[in-house]
């Protein structure tokens, strides 16, 4: 089974986005998302902010182990380069997802494990003209998340 990537335009406006696993509420029509989400829930990503939000420990590992080895040769700060190194650990900072792969770079969906699905809802708005923004949601399916 390969990594899926789903689109939806504006599809959830009126309810949010419920758990396609257990039915949990992820977020609400205004991609607020739940206090304490289901455990399917891989991560939410804003194409505004470009940040993570709600990354779950197993999927933060492999985005920072997907950095690209040269990426940390190259880094000019040697105590940073060194905790890329040292990833194990749950608690990392979170300025290691700085060079992580996004979901707009292509070898995303390679990171990914099989059994996550992944949503992106675009959100027009015309507040103060036009304007679009992304949200990324990855569901996991498989029991052995943590």
């Amino acid at each position: 089974m390969a990594t899926s990537f789903h689109m939806f335009d504006d599809f959830i406006n009126e309810h949010g986005f419920f758990c396609p696993a257990c039915g949990e509420r992820i977020f609400n029509s205004n991609f607020v998302a739940s206090k304490k989400p289901c455990p399917h829930l891989a991560f939410m990503w804003n194409s505004e902010t470009r940040e993570y939000e709600h990354l779950n420990p197993s999927i933060r590992k492999l985005l920072i182990l997907s950095i690209a080895p040269e990426d940390i040769e190259n880094d000019a700060d040697e105590a940073n380069a060194q905790k890329k190194h040292n990833v194990a650990g749950s608690e990392a900072d979170d300025s290691l997802l700085e060079d992580a792969p996004t979901p707009l770079d292509d070898k995303f969906l390679e990171i990914m494990p099989a059994e996550t699905m992944i949503y992106a809802f675009i959100v027009h708005e015309f507040s103060c003209g036009p304007s679009a923004t992304t949200w990324v949601v990855a569901v996991h399916f498989a029991l052995d998340m943590e």
